[in-house]
């Protein structure tokens, strides 16, 4: 998908949040010489964001993403991390394309310091395209779950379970409809795709 690497290519970071994505990243180091990272370089959105949060230069901060519900419960966890700093909440599901426009509309207008959106790849690469097309300040953070593990909606894996390279199988067995397809397929599709690339002339 173009526009999704174009929106990675523009980011001014990218963070190690999966075992796989540091081993793929430690095979291109090693061919190119360079020393191998470690485990300690991964960081997931629910690592940093409460610490974000409570930052003083961080006044106003825009959630979208997530339920209603979850959408709530988050911002209240955060206002107490945070009681001077100012939330605009803006629930993510339902989705319908034509809300993206009045969604961008509503952050330009909150004018935040950070914005953190969890609706998912592709859909929260491209909410966050849209800001910065409109030239939104600030800092436009990509979340996936972040949203609804923080709120409390969905569990988080156990830190010994990352160290294992197992938090995919706990995640897996936590919630095994709504992963059940991107663990059990889409790993094999992209293994297929690649494979195709590779041999094409």
């Amino acid at each position: 998908d173009p526009n999704f690497r174009d929106f990675y290519q523009k980011a001014d970071f990218a963070i190690l949040d999966g075992w796989p994505v540091l081993a793929l990243l430690n095979r291109a180091r090693r061919q190119r010489g360079h020393t191998p990272l470690t485990s300690d370089y991964r960081i997931g959105s629910t690592d940093w964001i409460p610490g974000a949060i409570e930052l003083p230069e961080v006044g106003r901060v825009c959630v979208v993403g997530a339920t209603e519900a979850a959408n709530s419960k988050f911002i209240a966890r955060a206002q107490a991390l945070a009681p001077e700093t100012s939330f605009l909440g803006i629930p993510g599901n339902p989705w319908a394309p034509e809300r993206l426009d009045a969604i961008a509309t509503r952050v330009e207008d909150f004018s935040p310091q950070l914005t953190v959106i969890g609706m998912g790849m592709p859909l929260q690469e491209s909410i966050a395209v849209e800001l910065m097309a409109r030239g939104l300040g600030g800092v436009i953070a990509t979340v996936g779950g972040a949203i609804d593990q923080l709120a409390g909606e969905q569990s988080h894996a156990p830190r010994w379970t990352g160290r294992l390279r197992v938090e995919w199988l706990w995640r897996l067995a936590s919630s095994p409809r709504r992963l059940g397809h991107r663990y059990l397929v889409e790993p094999f599709k992209l293994v297929r795709l690649l494979r195709t690339k590779q041999a094409a002339p």
